[in-house]
């Protein structure tokens, strides 16, 4: 279970020992919230399994919206895995990451699916957080809420002219992120060896294509 938007909200707001609409509105302090989200983005902390649905004849897709980076350096279509290549014209044959897009070169005789893991941006909160909303999409890691609500508080005490709190609380937040490097580090250590549940209809088992 992850930590919910209103845990780290109600943090914040007790931090700073104010209410709601006091100094920060909740909107304003889910903007603060959501920006502390956004720099975990570097840090490559959630990941995904896409799964595109490719026509015969087609030979580029859009991303996923949420998508940030490659997860693994493989994707599997049909019965065997791809590696990414490296693209060098409309010309180039294999499995291509272009800006947006994915692109499949030359286009498949079959329809297929495409499946892959890839790093997503975290969904923002809504203005008015709902009980269910998580932080980070429900992301469970060490330290987590010290950075979120840390990083807000840095923020705020930015806003309020306040520096000394601003480098405390910078200072918090940045040990904090340190753990959860460590925490990603042990965590994805072995990313590369992913390989999805067969899609029963369209093979039994997946070989390597390299």
């Amino acid at each position: 279970m992850g930590i919910t938007a209103d845990t780290i909200l109600s943090a914040f707001f007790k931090r700073r020992d104010e209410e709601p609409d006091e100094v920060f509105t909740t909107a304003e302090a889910v903007a603060l919230l959501n920006e502390a989200q956004r720099e975990l983005i570097e840090l490559k902390l959630l990941i995904t399994e896409a799964e595109i649905e490719w026509a015969a004849g087609e030979d580029e897709y859009s991303l996923p919206a949420d998508f940030s980076a490659l997860a693994t350096d493989r994707a599997y279509y049909g019965n065997e895995a791809h590696a990414w290549r490296d693209y060098d014209g409309p010309t180039s044959e294999g499995l291509f990451l272009l800006p947006g897009k994915v692109r499949i070169y030359p286009a498949p005789e079959e329809s297929t699916t495409l499946r892959f893991q890839y790093f997503k941006n975290p969904t923002d909160i809504t203005e008015d957080p709902e009980d269910d909303e998580y932080v980070m999409d429900g992301l469970v890691a060490p330290s987590l809420d010290k950075f979120l609500i840390n990083s807000m508080l840095a923020e705020a005490a930015e806003l309020d002219d306040d520096q000394t709190k601003v480098q405390s609380y910078t200072n918090k937040a940045e040990r904090a992120f340190s753990k959860l490097i460590i925490w990603r580090n042990q965590t994805y250590s072995h990313q590369n060896e992913w390989i999805p549940d067969p899609i029963v209809e369209e093979h039994d088992e997946y070989v390597d294509n390299y």
